[in-house]
Protein backbone atom coordinates (compact mmCIF):
# COMPACT_ATOMS: atom_id res chain seq x y z
CA UNK A 1 0.00 0.00 0.00
CA UNK A 2 1.55 3.28 -1.04
CA UNK A 3 1.83 6.22 1.31
CA UNK A 4 1.47 9.88 0.21
CA UNK A 5 4.25 12.21 1.37
CA UNK A 6 3.32 15.03 3.70
CA UNK A 7 3.99 18.26 1.83
CA UNK A 8 4.34 20.12 5.16
CA UNK A 9 7.53 18.27 6.10
CA UNK A 10 10.49 20.38 4.84
CA UNK A 11 12.89 17.47 4.79
CA UNK A 12 10.71 15.64 2.26
CA UNK A 13 10.71 18.43 -0.36
CA UNK A 14 12.42 17.82 -3.66
CA UNK A 15 14.96 20.31 -5.03
CA UNK A 16 14.40 21.00 -8.67
CA UNK A 17 17.43 20.91 -10.97
CA UNK A 18 18.92 24.36 -11.54
CA UNK A 19 17.65 25.71 -8.22
CA UNK A 20 20.20 28.13 -6.71
CA UNK A 21 22.20 27.19 -3.62
CA UNK A 22 20.63 30.06 -1.72
CA UNK A 23 17.10 28.90 -2.67
CA UNK A 24 17.97 25.31 -1.86
CA UNK A 25 19.33 26.29 1.52
CA UNK A 26 16.21 28.20 2.48
CA UNK A 27 14.03 25.40 1.16
CA UNK A 28 15.73 22.78 3.30
CA UNK A 29 16.12 24.23 6.78
CA UNK A 30 17.10 27.89 6.65
CA UNK A 31 20.70 27.28 7.84
CA UNK A 32 22.45 26.69 4.54
CA UNK A 33 21.44 30.16 3.34
CA UNK A 34 23.88 31.85 5.70
CA UNK A 35 26.65 29.54 4.54
CA UNK A 36 25.89 30.34 0.92
CA UNK A 37 25.96 34.09 1.54
CA UNK A 38 29.29 33.74 3.38
CA UNK A 39 30.72 31.75 0.47
CA UNK A 40 29.56 34.41 -1.94
CA UNK A 41 31.17 37.17 0.12
CA UNK A 42 34.38 35.14 0.34
CA UNK A 43 34.36 34.58 -3.41
CA UNK A 44 33.84 38.28 -4.06
CA UNK A 45 36.77 39.11 -1.75
CA UNK A 46 38.98 36.64 -3.62
CA UNK A 47 37.95 38.08 -6.99
CA UNK A 48 38.62 41.60 -5.72
CA UNK A 49 42.10 40.59 -4.57
CA UNK A 50 42.78 38.85 -7.89
CA UNK A 51 41.76 41.96 -9.81
CA UNK A 52 44.07 44.04 -7.66
CA UNK A 53 46.98 41.64 -8.19
CA UNK A 54 46.30 41.57 -11.91
CA UNK A 55 46.53 45.36 -11.98
CA UNK A 56 49.84 45.16 -10.13
CA UNK A 57 51.12 42.58 -12.60
CA UNK A 58 50.14 44.82 -15.49
CA UNK A 59 52.00 47.66 -13.81
CA UNK A 60 55.10 45.50 -13.41
CA UNK A 61 55.01 44.35 -17.02
CA UNK A 62 54.40 47.87 -18.40
CA UNK A 63 57.18 49.32 -16.24
CA UNK A 64 59.64 46.72 -17.50
CA UNK A 65 58.74 47.59 -21.09
CA UNK A 66 59.18 51.30 -20.33
CA UNK A 67 62.62 50.67 -18.84
CA UNK A 68 63.69 48.74 -21.93
CA UNK A 69 62.66 51.63 -24.22
CA UNK A 70 63.62 54.68 -22.15
CA UNK A 71 66.16 57.02 -23.72
CA UNK A 72 66.63 59.34 -20.74
CA UNK A 73 66.33 59.20 -16.96
CA UNK A 74 63.62 61.87 -16.76
CA UNK A 75 61.59 60.13 -19.44
CA UNK A 76 61.79 56.86 -17.49
CA UNK A 77 60.75 58.48 -14.20
CA UNK A 78 57.68 60.12 -15.72
CA UNK A 79 56.62 56.99 -17.60
CA UNK A 80 56.82 54.87 -14.43
CA UNK A 81 54.60 57.31 -12.53
CA UNK A 82 52.10 57.44 -15.41
CA UNK A 83 51.93 53.64 -15.61
CA UNK A 84 51.38 53.20 -11.88
CA UNK A 85 48.45 55.62 -11.94
CA UNK A 86 46.86 54.68 -15.26
CA UNK A 87 47.43 50.91 -15.28
CA UNK A 88 47.46 50.36 -11.53
CA UNK A 89 44.50 52.55 -10.67
CA UNK A 90 46.31 54.34 -7.84
CA UNK A 91 45.48 57.86 -6.76
CA UNK A 92 48.99 59.23 -7.19
CA UNK A 93 52.57 58.12 -7.74
CA UNK A 94 55.71 60.16 -7.24
CA UNK A 95 59.49 59.85 -7.20
CA UNK A 96 61.86 61.95 -5.09
CA UNK A 97 65.66 61.99 -4.83
CA UNK A 98 67.79 62.36 -1.72
CA UNK A 99 69.60 65.67 -1.29
CA UNK A 100 72.78 65.59 0.77
CA UNK A 101 72.35 69.11 2.07
CA UNK A 102 72.34 70.41 5.64
CA UNK A 103 68.57 69.95 5.99
CA UNK A 104 68.62 66.43 4.46
CA UNK A 105 65.85 67.38 2.09
CA UNK A 106 64.30 65.40 -0.76
CA UNK A 107 63.64 66.72 -4.26
CA UNK A 108 60.53 65.58 -6.18
CA UNK A 109 61.55 64.67 -9.73
CA UNK A 110 58.37 63.15 -11.23
CA UNK A 111 54.73 62.49 -10.35
CA UNK A 112 51.40 61.54 -11.89
CA UNK A 113 47.80 61.42 -10.73
CA UNK A 114 45.86 63.64 -8.32
CA UNK A 115 48.69 65.75 -6.95
CA UNK A 116 46.83 69.09 -6.93
CA UNK A 117 49.87 70.82 -5.46
CA UNK A 118 50.42 68.21 -2.72
CA UNK A 119 54.17 67.78 -3.28
CA UNK A 120 54.60 71.55 -3.38
CA UNK A 121 52.65 72.04 -0.15
CA UNK A 122 54.64 69.63 2.03
CA UNK A 123 58.25 69.49 3.17
CA UNK A 124 60.04 66.28 2.24
CA UNK A 125 63.00 65.48 4.47
CA UNK A 126 64.84 62.37 5.58
CA UNK A 127 66.34 63.86 8.72
CA UNK A 128 65.59 62.43 12.16
CA UNK A 129 63.29 65.34 12.95
CA UNK A 130 59.49 65.65 13.09
CA UNK A 131 59.50 66.71 9.42
CA UNK A 132 61.43 63.56 8.51
CA UNK A 133 59.07 61.05 10.13
CA UNK A 134 56.77 60.70 7.12
CA UNK A 135 56.83 57.61 4.88
CA UNK A 136 59.30 59.10 2.42
CA UNK A 137 61.79 60.25 5.06
CA UNK A 138 61.47 57.00 7.02
CA UNK A 139 62.04 54.89 3.90
CA UNK A 140 65.31 56.74 3.22
CA UNK A 141 66.55 57.12 6.78
CA UNK A 142 65.85 53.51 7.78
CA UNK A 143 66.42 52.07 4.29
CA UNK A 144 63.19 50.08 4.26
CA UNK A 145 59.66 50.07 2.87
CA UNK A 146 57.35 52.35 4.85
CA UNK A 147 53.64 51.54 4.63
CA UNK A 148 50.83 53.73 5.94
CA UNK A 149 47.62 51.70 5.75
CA UNK A 150 45.29 54.36 7.18
CA UNK A 151 46.33 57.95 6.67
CA UNK A 152 43.26 59.27 8.52
CA UNK A 153 44.24 57.58 11.80
CA UNK A 154 48.00 56.95 11.67
CA UNK A 155 49.74 59.34 14.12
CA UNK A 156 52.87 59.45 11.94
CA UNK A 157 50.92 61.35 9.27
CA UNK A 158 49.68 64.19 11.48
CA UNK A 159 51.83 66.90 9.80
CA UNK A 160 50.63 65.87 6.32
CA UNK A 161 47.18 64.39 7.09
CA UNK A 162 45.01 67.36 6.16
CA UNK A 163 46.74 67.88 2.82
CA UNK A 164 46.63 64.14 2.04
CA UNK A 165 42.96 63.63 2.92
CA UNK A 166 42.00 66.74 0.99
CA UNK A 167 43.34 65.06 -2.16
CA UNK A 168 41.71 61.70 -1.50
CA UNK A 169 44.77 59.83 -0.21
CA UNK A 170 43.76 57.08 2.23
CA UNK A 171 46.87 54.86 2.20
CA UNK A 172 50.47 55.28 1.11
CA UNK A 173 53.62 53.25 0.57
CA UNK A 174 57.16 54.51 -0.01
CA UNK A 175 59.79 52.14 -1.40
CA UNK A 176 63.52 53.00 -1.38
CA UNK A 177 65.43 53.16 -4.65
CA UNK A 178 68.87 51.71 -3.94
CA UNK A 179 72.22 52.02 -5.68
CA UNK A 180 73.55 48.71 -4.46
CA UNK A 181 72.86 49.06 -0.72
CA UNK A 182 72.28 52.74 0.00
CA UNK A 183 69.02 54.48 -1.02
CA UNK A 184 69.22 57.45 -3.38
CA UNK A 185 65.49 58.08 -3.72
CA UNK A 186 61.98 56.76 -3.14
CA UNK A 187 59.00 55.62 -5.17
CA UNK A 188 55.80 56.73 -3.43
CA UNK A 189 52.37 55.29 -4.27
CA UNK A 190 49.10 56.62 -2.85
CA UNK A 191 45.70 54.87 -2.82
CA UNK A 192 42.20 56.17 -2.21
CA UNK A 193 41.39 53.03 -0.20
CA UNK A 194 42.56 52.45 3.37
CA UNK A 195 44.37 49.12 3.77
CA UNK A 196 44.99 48.98 0.04
CA UNK A 197 48.49 47.50 0.11
CA UNK A 198 48.38 43.77 0.90
CA UNK A 199 51.47 41.55 1.08
CA UNK A 200 51.35 40.26 -2.51
CA UNK A 201 50.80 43.78 -3.83
CA UNK A 202 53.71 45.11 -1.77
CA UNK A 203 55.93 42.36 -3.22
CA UNK A 204 55.04 43.38 -6.79
CA UNK A 205 55.59 47.08 -6.08
CA UNK A 206 58.92 46.18 -4.49
CA UNK A 207 59.93 44.49 -7.72
CA UNK A 208 58.85 47.59 -9.64
CA UNK A 209 61.00 49.83 -7.41
CA UNK A 210 64.02 47.50 -7.64
CA UNK A 211 63.76 47.34 -11.42
CA UNK A 212 63.34 51.11 -11.58
CA UNK A 213 66.48 51.66 -9.51
CA UNK A 214 68.40 49.31 -11.81
CA UNK A 215 67.08 51.16 -14.86
CA UNK A 216 68.11 54.54 -13.44
CA UNK A 217 71.62 53.30 -12.65
CA UNK A 218 71.95 51.73 -16.11
CA UNK A 219 70.90 54.96 -17.84
CA UNK A 220 73.33 56.97 -15.72
CA UNK A 221 76.15 54.55 -16.57
CA UNK A 222 75.30 54.79 -20.27
CA UNK A 223 75.23 58.60 -20.14
CA UNK A 224 78.54 58.66 -18.27
CA UNK A 225 80.09 56.39 -20.90
CA UNK A 226 78.84 58.69 -23.66
CA UNK A 227 80.24 61.75 -21.85
CA UNK A 228 83.59 60.04 -21.34
CA UNK A 229 83.82 59.04 -25.00
CA UNK A 230 82.91 62.56 -26.08
CA UNK A 231 85.50 64.06 -23.74
CA UNK A 232 88.15 61.72 -25.12
CA UNK A 233 87.28 62.66 -28.68
CA UNK A 234 87.52 66.35 -27.82
CA UNK A 235 90.87 65.83 -26.11
CA UNK A 236 92.22 63.93 -29.11
CA UNK A 237 91.00 66.65 -31.45
CA UNK A 238 92.72 69.35 -29.37
CA UNK A 239 95.94 67.31 -29.22
CA UNK A 240 95.88 66.69 -32.95
CA UNK A 241 95.31 70.39 -33.61
CA UNK A 242 98.23 71.29 -31.32
CA UNK A 243 100.55 68.72 -32.88
CA UNK A 244 99.74 69.85 -36.39
CA UNK A 245 100.66 73.44 -35.50
CA UNK A 246 104.10 72.65 -34.05
CA UNK A 247 106.93 73.23 -36.62
CA UNK A 248 108.35 69.73 -36.09
CA UNK A 249 107.47 66.12 -36.82
CA UNK A 250 105.45 64.45 -34.08
CA UNK A 251 104.82 60.73 -34.23
CA UNK A 252 103.56 57.77 -32.28
CA UNK A 253 105.15 54.38 -32.93
CA UNK A 254 105.55 50.97 -31.38
CA UNK A 255 108.93 50.22 -29.83
CA UNK A 256 111.58 48.28 -31.76
CA UNK A 257 113.59 48.90 -34.86
CA UNK A 258 110.80 47.54 -36.99
CA UNK A 259 108.03 49.01 -34.88
CA UNK A 260 105.27 50.43 -37.09
CA UNK A 261 104.27 54.08 -36.92
CA UNK A 262 100.76 54.62 -35.59
CA UNK A 263 100.57 58.37 -36.18
CA UNK A 264 102.75 61.01 -37.79
CA UNK A 265 102.02 64.69 -38.16
CA UNK A 266 101.52 66.39 -41.54
CA UNK A 267 104.77 68.33 -41.08
CA UNK A 268 106.60 65.23 -42.34
CA UNK A 269 105.63 66.22 -45.87
CA UNK A 270 107.15 69.70 -45.55
CA UNK A 271 110.31 68.55 -43.74
CA UNK A 272 111.07 65.14 -45.31
CA UNK A 273 108.92 65.07 -48.43
CA UNK A 274 106.90 61.97 -47.50
CA UNK A 275 103.17 62.00 -46.98
CA UNK A 276 101.76 60.69 -43.68
CA UNK A 277 100.06 57.90 -45.65
CA UNK A 278 103.42 56.74 -47.04
CA UNK A 279 104.99 56.77 -43.61
CA UNK A 280 102.19 54.62 -42.20
CA UNK A 281 102.01 52.25 -45.17
CA UNK A 282 104.21 49.49 -43.69
CA UNK A 283 106.17 48.46 -40.62
CA UNK A 284 109.51 48.64 -42.49
CA UNK A 285 108.98 51.99 -44.21
CA UNK A 286 111.46 53.92 -42.07
CA UNK A 287 113.94 51.07 -41.96
CA UNK A 288 113.93 50.84 -45.74
CA UNK A 289 114.41 54.63 -46.04
CA UNK A 290 117.19 54.82 -43.48
CA UNK A 291 120.80 55.35 -44.60
CA UNK A 292 122.52 51.95 -44.53
CA UNK A 293 125.35 53.29 -42.34
CA UNK A 294 122.78 54.40 -39.76
CA UNK A 295 121.02 51.04 -39.45
CA UNK A 296 123.63 49.48 -37.16
CA UNK A 297 123.45 52.52 -34.86
CA UNK A 298 119.67 52.28 -34.76
CA UNK A 299 119.78 48.61 -33.84
CA UNK A 300 122.34 49.34 -31.09
CA UNK A 301 120.09 52.01 -29.59
CA UNK A 302 117.13 49.61 -29.62
CA UNK A 303 119.15 46.92 -27.86
CA UNK A 304 120.39 49.35 -25.22
CA UNK A 305 116.83 50.51 -24.46
CA UNK A 306 115.66 46.92 -24.16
Amino acid sequence: MSTQENPQRPEARQVAPGTSTLTRGITVDGHAAASSVADQVHEEAINKELRRLNRSLRVLSACNHAMARATSEQELLQQICDIIVLAGGYRMAGIAYVQHDAEKSMRPVAHAGHDSGYLGSISLKWSDTPEGQGPAGTAIRENRICLISDIANDPRLVPWREAALKRGFAAAICLPLRDGVDPFGILGVYSENAGAFETAEVDLLTEVSNNLAYGIIALRARDESIRAASAQQEAEARYRQLVEQVPAISYLAETGAMGPFLFISPQVTTILGYTPEECLSGAQFWWNHMYPEDQSTALLEVCCRA
